[in-house]
């Protein structure tokens, strides 16, 4: 397996799921976080930002729909990925209309295409960071070479 960098928040409240994808994701290079359930899932949002949130729907204290409504409200929302026993017609229409759902996966779901997707939004997310670092670097060296304003004219 190829190493990859970045933060991804696993927030499910099967202890057996949320163990197995942060086992499986930690041996790719990731930084993984794990939440039990959703306020700990939004307290982690609040607390650090994530390239990738991996949300389970039918959790404790607050419910998969509110934390993927709360990270996409965020500055830097997470790609999100929903893992979920139920989802029929109706909730996918809804989950799809949340700016950073990019993939819904219902369990049980094959694991390979999981870590690939993961993988792939992660890539994605290096890509887009990495952009817009260059695109920094590239306006301060474009206001550093500006000419300065000449002095006002003096009248006499």
């Amino acid at each position: 397996m190829t190493a990859m960098v970045g933060t991804v928040l696993i927030a499910d409240n099967d202890a057996g799921v949320r163990s197995l994808l942060a086992e499986i994701l930690a041996l790719t290079g990731a930084r993984i976080t794990t939440a039990a359930d959703g306020q700990e899932a939004v307290d982690a949002l609040e607390q650090q930002s994530f390239d990738v949130l991996v949300c389970d729907l039918d959790m404790p204290r607050i419910a998969g729909p509110e934390v993927l409504a709360r990270a996409a409200a965020l500055p830097a929302p997470p790609a999100a990925v929903v893992v979920s026993g139920f989802l029929d017609g109706p909730t996918r229409d809804r989950l799809q209309a949340i700016p950073c759902v990019r993939q819904l996966l219902r369990k049980p779901f094959d694991i390979l295409q999981f870590l690939d997707l993961v993988r792939g939004m992660l890539r994605a997310a290096r890509t887009a960071e990495t952009s817009a670092v260059v695109t920094a670097v590239a306006n301060e060296s474009a206001a550093a070479a500006a000419p300065l304003d000449p002095a006002p004219a003096v009248a006499a």
